[in-house]
């Protein structure tokens, strides 16, 4: 392995600072990736990280709103407290913010057709 001249490190750092991809930087430097890696532990510099995916339509804060406005009113659903926050998305979306923040809706329970008591009366 050859070694990296004092320049060659410096743009390293710097188009890591400005958050280009070890591969982008390797690329247009004309190094491998495992030299600008060695480079960026060397100098103690860290890539920004890459987001993935797409971007969330309802965030945290969304969520707590509509959580509150749920409490406040408790016929309204997640997708009526969506557009009371005037953010127009899916039902299920709505479910999903609102489950990733802990808010879990609970279901009541079926009670049976006869009680205890009134199924021994008719026997």
């Amino acid at each position: 392995m050859r070694k990296i001249s004092e320049e060659m490190e410096n743009n390293v750092v710097s188009l890591t600072d400005n958050g280009c991809t070890t591969r982008k930087i390797s690329k247009r430097l004309g190094i491998s990736q495992s030299a600008v890696i060695a480079v960026q532990k060397r100098r103690n510099v860290t890539p920004k990280p890459q987001v993935a995916g797409r971007k969330k339509l309802l965030k945290d804060s969304d969520a707590r709103l509509m959580m509150s406005e749920m409490r406040k009113n408790k016929l309204l659903t997640p997708k009526g407290a969506s557009l009371v926050i005037n953010k127009k998305v899916s039902e299920w979306t709505a479910r999903r913010a609102l489950r990733d923040i802990g808010y879990i809706s609970s279901v009541k329970k079926n009670k049976p057709a006869l009680s205890a008591l009134l199924s021994k009366l008719d026997h």
